[in-house]
């Protein structure tokens, strides 16, 4: 028969095994796609409205015209076809894509590294058009107006050295042309917006649709 002092001892040990058990379970849980797409919606959304990607007040530009990004398995494929490529590769027209590398495993903080980091290089370059310049690419890609499916993966970048996990996304991109019902075409434009409008007027307002 065991002890009072061994049982209650034997027992402590079983759960501590389960809670490391569980510990472990939970950090080996990895990011979905659908995690990151949800995180890249709430950017969209908090740009649209005026906030930081922490949330707070910002003067960057706002958009009326930002939908919100469906998941598509066609283009999470191309992603993944991304990740395989060793030459910083990005897909042809009609699509674009951001891919992000990290010296960690992809967790909802590399991703949220990610778009913080997107958002800032934003706050540093864009100007008060919003034109649209190589430096604000990333960005740009996010919070593309006419952008309404993307497809994300998380996968190990095999080719490089020191950041071996990352993820990567792509976005498909309606032709850029006449905006909407209206007559009037940015094809022209002497400042292309980040946004893809041109129209200052349709910059500065929002309304974030379904």
């Amino acid at each position: 028969m065991p002890s009072v002092g061994g049982y209650t001892s034997n027992m402590f040990l079983f759960l501590l095994s389960l809670v490391v058990l569980a510990k472990i379970t939970y950090q080996a849980q990895p990011l979905t796609a659908k995690d990151i797409i949800d995180e890249i919606n709430k950017f969209r959304t908090a740009v649209a409205t005026g906030k930081s990607a922490n949330n707070k007040n910002t003067f960057l530009p706002q958009s009326d015209q930002m939908f919100k990004l469906e998941a598509n398995e066609d283009l999470a494929k191309i992603a993944m076809l991304l990740t395989m490529m060793c030459d910083d590769s990005t897909v042809q027209a009609p699509y674009s894509s951001v891919y992000y590398r990290s010296r960690k495993a992809v967790d909802k903080t590399v991703v949220d590294n990610a778009l913080t980091y997107w958002y800032e290089t934003a706050e540093q370059y864009m100007d008060q058009k919003a034109t649209y310049k190589a430096s604000l690419k990333d960005f740009a890609e996010v919070v593309y107006y006419k952008s309404t499916r993307v497809g994300c993966v998380v996968a190990p970048f095999n080719c490089t050295t020191g950041k071996l996990y990352g993820f990567a996304c792509v976005f498909n991109n309606r032709k850029r042309g006449t905006y909407h019902n209206t007559n009037h075409s940015f094809d022209n434009c002497k400042h292309h917006s980040v946004y893809g409008s041109c129209n200052l007027y349709d910059v500065f307002k929002y309304q974030f649709r379904n």
